[in-house]
């Protein structure tokens, strides 16, 4: 073969070459097997491109797939603030509460940079309110803990917060504190006002879950607690004092109605011995003057009059000592700490101050039946 066809022969090889490299299909393939759908789709959530992430949706792509610091296509979004972004990745089924590497949730990193609708968007869907992060703070704490925004706009945010029906005031973080703490120690006064109700309430209801433990009351009694807004302790020094005026004015009643009682007694046996006293003087025939009669009626009506105003005399006497009684033991009794959960034992087999705390919640159980 002459050095010409040689030549030729290798130009023409690699003209081929050169064209079969160039073929759409070929190169259509090469390019799919390079494409990362999953790099492809946390990209495009964080730079808000819906069409690429449908595309990678389409191509297979894994929705709730993370890099390498655990942040997923929803955390990005939320980060970010791209609702619409949020909307479809969670149409999509994407983990709503997927975490980080730092424990950080979609919701709380939405609450942390402000995006109130993403918020709510997240809570509608089913957002673990209670999470919490490596350090133990939730959604709520980090709310009232972020400077990247208004009081507006954390208000709103605290609100939605708030509104949900599981959330849980008591949780505390690694640094012991709740997120009332946490707003109490940056002076947020507004948080404090829209939070401080609710965590009231909520840790009534858990002292009163206490008590209960120790003493059986019933719970009911949480209902009544509810509507008021100072501590449990409080609340039952006043009802204590409620049921005090209450004793006390059933006592002036029954002492009332004995004396009127004992003094119908005296006036009925008086009238018989007189009646009986007249019928046999009568019949013995002995006659009296009228005068000397009316006198010696007159004189006994007096001694009546001395006797009933002696009894009224000791019945008071009586009613101030059972009042004076009543007060110091009870005032003794209030004195008292609310018996603990684990004092509950100690508590039964003691027999002084803590009959008096027993006997007063046992009356207060029985004022809520």
């Amino acid at each position: 073969m002459s050095k010409t066809n040689l030549y030729t022969k290798r130009l023409l090889i690699a003209v081929v070459a050169s064209a079969l490299a160039g073929h759409p299909v070929l190169r259509g393939a090469e390019e799919c097997k390079a494409i990362d759908w999953n790099q492809q789709l946390l990209d495009a959530t964080s730079t808000n491109d819906q069409n690429e992430i449908l595309q990678a949706l389409k191509n297979g792509a894994d929705i709730n797939v993370s890099d390498q610091k655990g942040v997923t296509a929803l955390i990005y979004a939320a980060t970010e603030g791209h609702t619409n972004i949020v909307q479809l990745l969670l149409e999509n089924g994407a983990k709503v509460n997927a975490a980080n590497e730092n424990g950080n949730t979609a919701l709380m990193q939405a609450a942390h940079n402000g995006h109130t609708n993403i918020v709510q968007l997240l809570l509608e869907k089913g957002a673990n309110v209670n999470a919490q992060e490596n350090n133990g703070n939730t959604a709520l704490m980090v709310t009232i803990a972020s400077f990247l925004y208004g009081e507006q706009i954390r208000n709103a945010i605290v609100l939605a917060l708030l509104n949900s029906p599981d959330i849980d005031l008591l949780i505390h973080n690694k640094s012991n504190e709740t997120a009332y703490d946490i707003a109490n120690r940056f002076k947020k006064k507004d948080v404090i006002t829209l939070i401080e109700p609710s965590y009231l309430h909520a840790l009534r209801k858990e002292k009163l879950a206490k008590v209960e433990a120790a003493t059986s009351l019933p719970s009911a009694l949480a209902d009544i607690i509810g509507e008021y807004t100072d501590t449990h302790e409080e609340w039952l020094q006043r009802e204590a004092q409620k049921l005090l005026a209450k004793k006390i004015s059933h006592e002036k009643t029954e002492l009332k109605q004995s004396k009127k009682t004992h003094l119908k007694n005296i006036a009925s046996s008086s009238s018989l011995s007189s009646s009986s006293s007249s019928s046999s003087t009568s019949s013995r025939g002995t006659k009296r003057k009228a005068p000397d009669y009316e006198r010696e009626n007159a004189g006994k009506g007096k001694e009546k009059e001395k006797e009933s105003e002696q009894a009224q005399d000791e019945s008071e006497e009586e009613e101030e000592f059972n009042e004076d009684a009543m007060t110091q033991a009870i005032q003794a009794s209030l004195a008292e700490p609310v018996p603990e959960a684990s004092s509950s034992s100690s508590s039964s087999s003691s027999s002084g101050s803590g009959r008096g705390k027993m006997e007063l919640e046992q009356e207060l159980t029985s004022e809520v039946d």
